[in-house]
């Protein structure tokens, strides 16, 4: 035992000791994420097959280059936009007042970080507002992929920013509550504590957050839930339910997905999709299904930890900068 630590005693021994432990368990958390998303299942061998340019002819490509670059390059803007924003609070004198202003003059309580975050993801969204309106509305209902009108696509945004300032009233209230009560290891507490919530949010995902943007109903019985119990079978998922989802009201686009963990387990099929042939429908499933064989939302659960742990390693040493310091 260290000097420092026999002067302190047995509570700081024990303190360290646990910070260790919490420390140890979120570098594993990371390296499993990493060690899931580098070692993937290879698709077997297929043999010779087209190019694209053997598929489809001249035109078809134009076309979808015509629609897929602006789309790419307003994303492109958007994401830098995104970024840029909270560095610029975080790394700026004028960010660090802002975050002082927002914080009031006596931010002790962790409450305060929460509403800090949540007023950088406002300030985001409202300078990616005109992006996503010629992305979503603009750009997609001239090319014919959007069926909404202009009431349920500013209802669906304003569900989506509700959505993202309460996750991020909760972070931030989350994250400042940590750094009080763990003042040594918390990166490595909220690294836990993040993977841990991504899990619980892909469990409750098609319970709380898929309801607020379309209505299922199960598939009805015919040629197409019998293509894809098929399907099911097969795949070792006999009995998944099978839902359809009103998704004509907002797009032309067909889809399906298989969402939820363990009793929240389903397969979604965008309505649209039920258009095309049954068999076409099944291979679209069996897609979506090999996802799940290959245990791809699991691992995107645990590539939360590596994603969490460099900005808050990061985070931690910017934490004494003015503005952080206002609110611890």
């Amino acid at each position: 035992m260290s000097l420092e630590r026999a002067r302190l005693g047995p509570g700081a021994a024990h303190l360290s000791e646990r910070s260790g432990v919490a420390a140890t368990v979120a570098i594993l958390l990371a390296l499993l994420g990493l060690a899931a998303t580098i070692w993937r299942p290879l698709a077997p061998p297929l043999g010779a097959v087209t190019t694209d340019l053997d598929t489809f002819v001249p035109e078809v490509l134009r076309t979808v280059e015509a629609f897929r670059g602006p789309r790419y390059v307003a994303g492109v803007v958007r994401l830098t936009l995104e970024l840029a924003i909270p560095l610029f609070v975080v790394w700026t004198a004028r960010g660090r007042r802002f975050v002082a202003r927002v914080a009031g003059a006596s931010a002790h309580a962790p409450w305060r970080g929460g509403l800090v975050a949540a007023a950088i993801t406002l300030a985001v969204t409202l300078t990616t507002l005109p992006l996503d309106v010629w992305i979503g509305y603009v750009h997609d209902g001239a090319w014919g992929f959007r069926t909404s009108d202009a009431g349920l696509w500013a209802r669906d945004r304003a569900v989506t920013l509700a959505l993202s300032l309460t996750v991020a009233w909760l972070a931030g209230t989350i994250l400042v509550w940590a750094v009080r009560r763990w003042p040594r290891s918390w990166p490595w507490r909220l690294v836990i504590i993040g993977t841990g919530l991504a899990a619980v949010l892909v469990l409750v995902h098609p319970l709380v957050i898929e309801p607020l943007f379309s209505e299922r109903t199960p598939l009805a019985d015919g040629p197409v839930r019998d293509e894809i119990e098929t399907v099911l079978e097969a795949a070792g998922e006999p009995g998944l339910p099978i839902a359809v989802a009103d998704a004509s009201t907002r797009t032309t686009r067909v889809n399906a997905y298989v969402t939820g963990l363990g009793p929240t387990r389903a397969v979604v099929l965008y309505d649209t999709i039920l258009e095309l042939p049954p068999d076409q429908i099944a291979v679209v499933v069996a897609h979506e299904l090999a996802h799940r064989q290959h245990a791809d939302l699991p691992r995107g659960v645990l590539l939360t930890a590596p994603a969490l742990l460099v900005p808050l390693l990061l985070l931690r040493g910017l934490w004494r900068s003015p503005g952080a310091a206002a609110l611890v």
